[in-house]
């Protein structure tokens, strides 16, 4: 090789260098930029809350993260009943494909007047997909219902109906049972 040649090759790997240092210097100053912007901020998925930068939030008492695949709409509207009985008010909270599922459930508590709509925030939160690896913005919903003037008499209404139900199922039995021996 000519000594152009080994230094046209030495500057080319210099420019590379100087490329890669400043692309790195670059990222550096975004991570700590994000880590600026975050700290103390929660990071949310569709089951937990996970604390940034070791800020320790645990995860509010009333919350309920819904998940249209893992429980039957019912389990979180009774989850929810439980909720309101507890603290007052429930938190429903949602991402992407499930937010359906969580309007439904305040729908619901909401007609049978169990539940009034406190509070509706819609956003975004950008998420890794874990199956390409990069980041997606994924559609947020948090719905605030708290306890109905009714609540505590509906629900005692509900209990009284289901206490007599069990005691009549009981007592139906025993009549049918009563029947079939006088029919031998």
């Amino acid at each position: 090789m000519s000594r152009s040649s080994n230094i046209k090759l030495l500057q080319a790997k210099h420019v590379e260098l100087l490329i890669l240092s400043s692309v790195t210097a670059l990222i550096r100053m975004w991570v700590q930029f994000i880590h600026r912007n975050i700290e103390g901020k929660e990071i949310e998925d569709m089951t937990t809350t996970i604390a940034v930068s070791g800020a320790t939030e645990t995860q509010k008492k009333n919350r309920i993260q819904v998940s249209n695949t893992k429980k039957p709409l019912f389990f979180y509207v009774n989850l929810a009943k439980r909720y309101i009985q507890q603290h007052n008010e429930v938190e429903l909270s949602a991402l992407g494909m499930a937010i359906t599922t969580v309007v439904t459930i305040a729908e619901i508590l909401k007609n049978n007047g169990l539940a009034t709509e406190k509070k509706v925030l819609t956003s975004t939160v950008g998420m890794k997909d874990e199956n390409k690896g990069r980041l997606v913005q994924k559609a947020k919903i948090e719905i605030v219902l708290g306890k109905s003037e009714k609540f505590d008499s509906l629900m005692m209404t509900a209990a009284t109906v289901a206490t007599e139900a069990a005691a009549g199922g009981g007592e139906e039995k025993k009549k049918a049972g009563e029947e079939s021996k006088e029919g031998q």
